[in-house]
């Protein structure tokens, strides 16, 4: 009986310890972290800004859990809206590329600061109260509404196309991010008269700048909760 009790025991003990260790490896690599987004236009009255506070988790999972395995990231948080004054306005979206087709970069934190895969991932509080540029690769997709009533008057709009299309004197200054503890903005879609309309306005609006929803959904492109 003695010998049976020791077979059995070994593989249990085995699979105890392969469940400790990966959550040890899920603990130690698993982070979360706030920062501020803003972005500044010049224009004939001054500088005009917006910001959002977005929210970045990642989970690490270990290699030997097999499909389940590799890192999950996840972000919470909404665009930028900038009134630019005189009924003009641009949106940072939270997409990437030329027309939003990509996702949000859950890795221009660690970018920005020149972070390895790992190192420095939970030293972000020692950088909260100071101001980070962002480089052009990193700013978000810019989008804007001739009509704000109506989602299908969308279009994109390069940092170096403002003065084109919002007029002389108007002209794509900066973007940078600040850490910081501050809780996540909410209210995009305040801003947005068409949100709560009938059907998928956020669907059209993305049509019209030419892509069809975002690999999350349109809606996705304006907030994610």
């Amino acid at each position: 009986k003695s010998i049976i009790l020791v077979v059995v025991a070994f593989p249990v003990a085995g699979l105890v310890a392969l469940v400790a260790s990966a959550w040890i490896y899920e603990i130690w690599n698993t982070y979360s972290y706030s920062y501020r987004l803003t972005i500044e236009v010049e224009t004939l009255d001054g500088v005009k800004s917006g910001s959002s506070v977005i929210f970045t988790s990642m989970r690490g999972q270990a290699s030997w859990l097999g499909p389940n395995s590799g890192a999950r990231r996840a972000i919470k948080g909404e665009a930028v809206f900038v009134d630019l004054g005189q009924g003009k306005h641009v949106i940072a979206l939270l997409a990437h590329g030329a027309s939003g087709n990509d996702d949000p970069d859950f890795t221009r934190v660690e970018t920005v600061f020149g972070l390895g895969p790992m190192g420095g991932r939970r030293d972000w509080r020692s950088r909260t109260g100071r101001q980070f540029p962002l480089p052009a690769e990193l700013i978000p997709t810019l989008v804007t509404f001739a009509d704000l009533n109506d989602p299908k008057t969308a279009r994109v709009v390069a940092p170096d196309q403002f003065e084109a299309v919002f007029g002389p004197g108007v002209r794509f200054k900066r973007a940078w991010l600040e850490m910081t503890t501050d809780p996540v903005t909410r209210g995009i879609e305040q801003k947005l008269p068409w949100w709560n309309s009938p059907g998928r306005p956020a669907a059209d609006a993305a049509r019209a700048w030419g892509i069809c929803c975002g690999s999350y959904g349109p809606e996705s492109l304006f907030t994610r909760k």
